[in-house]
């Protein structure tokens, strides 16, 4: 779940230790659930781009919100997958 101060387009990537790109997550809004568009939510199956079951290890969710006047911000947390 994810929460912005302003109306900004969000973008989710599962990176490997590499910074390699796994996965594009695309999230939802929560707008029609709570009326407030600067929300929203994703999930994350734990398999790549091409339906493959992630191994054990350390990955990292990246954030990344796009405003319309062209600001960009992201974070990233750290995931460890223990199989």
């Amino acid at each position: 779940h994810y929460a912005f101060s302003q109306n900004a387009e969000a973008r989710i990537y599962i990176r490997d230790a590499r910074g390699r790109t796994l996965r594009t997550l695309t999230p939802t809004t929560r707008a029609a659930e709570n009326g407030d568009p600067n929300t929203g939510s994703a999930i994350w199956d734990l398999r790549d781009q091409r339906g493959v079951v992630m191994p054990s290890g350390v990955y990292n969710v990246e954030l990344v919100a796009l405003s319309p006047d062209g600001q960009r911000s992201r974070q990233i947390r750290p995931y460890l997958l223990s199989r």
